[in-house]
């Protein structure tokens, strides 16, 4: 191979236009997995289908995590971002139909917790944030995600899996980024609602203390 066509400006720029063409291609799947299950429609092979959104959930989930991103440099941002917010599309769907009792509850139910693991994976328990959750997060496109998490009280005496689901991931947003869920006076309003019902729970200790917590 000639030495120009390894030279770094050229291999580098090589490298990026693959990653970009990857992340692309991931969001075509991403988004035929949310189509899909916004359809409602019955499947020929269901465990080929649940494997289809655990292994592209799985890959955006590193592929965010593993990229050089940052503020200065959007080559990676804006596509990564738009994987983001198809996973958290996909988790809205998923809870808003779980909550209705319409369509596929199994798959639904399991879409959920594949597709929370890219917003949980990249957070990964961590007070900061990467790139891409922060942006997207930042954005009015993520208040259809946001609200699903506000609008639950939580304080069923047995939580529901969507509703399990959604503390979870409110719970990580919480620590992670605390200004998407106060910067609108009515979230606010919610998310303190939310934290005393969970405080007043009796016969649950592990929510009564978590309440405690997301008020911390």
């Amino acid at each position: 191979r000639s030495s120009t066509r390894m030279s770094g400006g050229n291999f580098a720029c090589r490298v990026r236009n693959t990653i970009t063409t990857l992340l692309t291609n991931l969001l075509n799947l991403t988004t035929a997995v949310k189509e899909n299950l916004a359809e409602g429609g019955s499947y020929s092979d269901e465990s080929h289908f649940e494997s289809t959104m655990m292994q592209s959930a799985s890959v955006v989930g590193k592929l965010c995590v593993s990229l050089p991103f940052n503020d200065n440099n959007d080559v990676f941002v804006a596509p990564a971002v738009k994987l983001v917010q198809c996973a958290g599309d996909i988790f809205v769907l998923s809870a808003r139909a779980l909550d209705s009792g319409i369509g596929n509850l199994t798959l639904l139910s399991r879409s959920m917790v594949h597709f929370s693991h890219v917003i949980t994976t990249i957070h990964d328990g961590d007070a900061s944030i990467l790139v891409p959750v922060k942006h997207w997060l930042s954005d009015a496109s993520s208040y259809d995600f946001i609200g699903i998490l506000l609008n639950d009280s939580y304080s069923a005496p047995t939580l529901s899996p969507s509703s399990k689901c959604k503390l979870e991931m409110l719970t990580s947003i919480v620590k992670s980024a605390p200004w998407s869920i106060t910067r609108e006076p009515f979230n606010l309003a919610s998310f303190r609602e939310i934290c005393a019902n969970l405080c007043n729970i009796q016969n649950d200790t592990s929510r009564r203390l978590l309440g405690v917590k997301l008020i911390e």
